[in-house]
């Protein structure tokens, strides 16, 4: 029984290794005004405030798609503003009250990060007392490498329109991606699966 235990952990290590080392989107911090009463909502502006138009383009189409599936009516940003016009309540009164919105969902980044990951050397056989030591003390004198990481930082942020209060909002981390999309569509199925989780569609 034990050397199964043993093998068993010898067969995952590998898996965790390599799932350890991909990159990923996560939610690190979130908050839902618990005593707001106007939930759920039916139609949404989604907003990503982004240099990169494409990635502005990607993420509101990638969010759009993802609500639809809830019968949420979603109108993107981009399909109303100019890339260069900036949100005044001048301009959300006259372009988009008239749209019968009732939510609106702002995300932007805010920070980024170089973090450092250690990588260790590991043995191949664990089987063994004196085996595992001696092929233990060779890795330790075969020196690990380290690899800097680029973390990014998004704030995603839903106010009531009614109301104009903030009534949901999280901070998301994406680990080492190597293209934008590696953020657009994690980051996209996260904030969809936690407004549904909070309520805030349905």
């Amino acid at each position: 029984m034990k050397r199964q235990r043993i093998l068993s952990l010898c067969l995952c290590l590998p898996a965790f290794w390599c799932l350890s080392c991909s990159p990923g989107t996560q939610v690190t911090k979130s908050w839902a005004d618990e005593g707001f009463a106007g939930k759920p909502f039916k139609k949404l502006l989604v907003m990503a405030v982004v240099k990169d138009q494409w990635v502005r383009g990607a993420f509101e189409t990638t969010l759009e798609e993802d609500l639809a599936k809830d019968k949420v009516t979603v109108i993107r940003s981009m399909d109303v503003m100019e890339k260069t016009e900036e949100l005044t309540p001048e301009l959300f009164e006259s372009k988009f009250l008239p749209l019968g919105i009732d939510a609106v969902l702002i995300s932007r980044e805010i920070n980024r990060e170089s973090r450092e990951k250690v990588f260790y050397n590991l043995p191949n056989d664990y089987y063994g007392m004196y085996s595992y030591y001696a092929m233990t003390y060779t890795y330790y004198l075969q020196p690990s490498y380290i690899r800097q990481d680029e973390v990014f930082y998004v704030e995603s942020n839903l106010y009531d329109v009614k109301s104009t209060r903030l009534v949901w909002s999280a901070v998301s981390e994406s680990l080492a991606p190597q293209k934008a999309t590696d953020i657009v569509i994690p980051l996209t199925k996260i904030v969809a699966r936690s407004l549904r989780q909070d309520g805030f569609i349905k």
